[in-house]
């Protein structure tokens, strides 16, 4: 009876510290490869594109040019893990494993047209020039960052997560979805008729100068500038709509 008494303390004591070890451990990747500390630069051959699909830790640097190239900047020992291809118009850069980059993940893209870009992941994404576009398609998710100037006839525009987005520039007509905690930063972005679909706890500033539509649920806060003639605003929960 008496070793069975002690033998129980020495099973609780066993078990907490095995699910202390457990817990610490879960959090762990133990596939993920740790980056080695040594940049390097590596240039990548490829096809022309009109879409960008990026995801992972990325940061994409954009440039509009005349002929499209890539650069890929990061550890020297995960470089064979960055993927970088181009599948029916669109170039997909992601990481082919887990990986703990201790140098950023750059890409550095130089295209002559874009019409999709498609984020995920803590992508950042900027421009070295003023971009022009006809029409563009940007989605992001998770904690993604968009910001550069562009003038473009049409931009459509889709975030949720804890995107954040910030344009200057101008285009005629605009549509963004927002979602989750989404921030959106347009008031430099000038806009003829803008359409605007909001949810959760999302921001949005925007510029219009003839109509703008407007519908907005949760806690979304919409501040808009300019003096659009047509405005139609519907909106529930806590939602607010006001000028700038």
């Amino acid at each position: 009876m008496k070793s069975q008494k002690s033998f129980m303390p020495t099973m609780v004591i066993v078990l907490i510290i095995m699910a202390q070890f457990i817990s610490s451990c879960s959090f762990a990747d133990p596939l993920s490869i740790r980056g080695s500390g040594n940049k390097v630069s590596e240039k990548r051959e490829v096809n022309n594109f009109t879409g960008l699909d990026v995801s992972g830790g990325f940061e994409v640097v954009l440039t509009q040019g005349t002929q499209h190239s890539l650069t890929i900047e990061g550890d020297d020992n995960l470089m064979s893990e960055i993927i970088s291809e181009v599948r029916g118009g669109e170039l997909n850069i992601y990481t082919k494993g887990s990986v703990s980059p201790s140098v950023k993940m750059v890409a550095y893209i130089t295209f002559v047209n874009l019409e999709d870009i498609d984020i995920s992941g803590a992508v950042k994404v900027s421009a070295t020039n003023n971009l022009t576009f006809n029409r563009l398609s940007v989605e992001g998710s998770g904690a993604s960052k968009v910001e550069f100037f562009a003038e473009m006839n049409t931009l459509e525009a889709d975030f949720s997560g804890a995107s954040t987005v910030t344009m200057s520039g101008k285009a005629n007509n605009l549509t963004v979805g927002c979602s989750g905690a989404s921030k959106l930063f347009m008031a430099e972005l000038q806009s003829e008729a803008a359409s605007l679909e909001l949810s959760g706890a999302s921001y949005a500033e925007v510029w219009v100068t003839e109509k703008l539509s407007i519908e907005a649920s949760g806690a979304s806060d919409v501040r808009y500038k300019g003096e659009p003639k047509d405005i139609n605003s519907d909106t529930s929960g806590a939602s607010k709509v006001r000028k700038l």
